[in-house]
């Protein structure tokens, strides 16, 4: 089932229909409401621009806020950090091309982490 949605916003919001869709895509894709593949069809682009797009508007693609992390990662030493935002962060192919995690796969690895990190 689909829904079309009409929106009257006032002539001083200088949005595009392209940010506009972007921006509830991202709140929707933040709450867990859409998967990411949802999502970017709902924003009219791949899956991979959407996800890369998600920063401009003010969503972490790991579902994790940065404060929640740093939080969560307390007093972790700096190697640490470094060695979980590059697994984080998803890898590259032997031919260059980067492969992002899912969303399910980001939590999975943080919980692992502060499951062995603090027991």
């Amino acid at each position: 089932m689909t829904a079309t949605l009409e929106i009257n916003l006032p002539d001083s919001v200088k949005l595009s229909d392209f940010d506009l869709k972007m921006t509830l895509a991202a709140k929707m894709y933040e709450d867990g409401t859409l998967s990411g593949g949802q999502a970017a069809n709902l924003a009219g682009v791949s899956k991979r621009e959407f996800l890369e797009s998600l920063g401009k508007y003010g969503v972490s693609i790991f579902g994790y806020s940065l404060d929640e992390l740093e939080d969560d990662m307390g007093e972790v030493a700096i190697h640490e950090r470094i060695a979980i935002t590059e697994s984080l962060a998803g890898s590259l192919r032997p031919d260059g091309k980067y492969v992002p995690m899912t969303r399910e796969e980001d939590r999975e690895l943080i919980e692992e982490y502060l499951a062995e990190k603090h027991s």
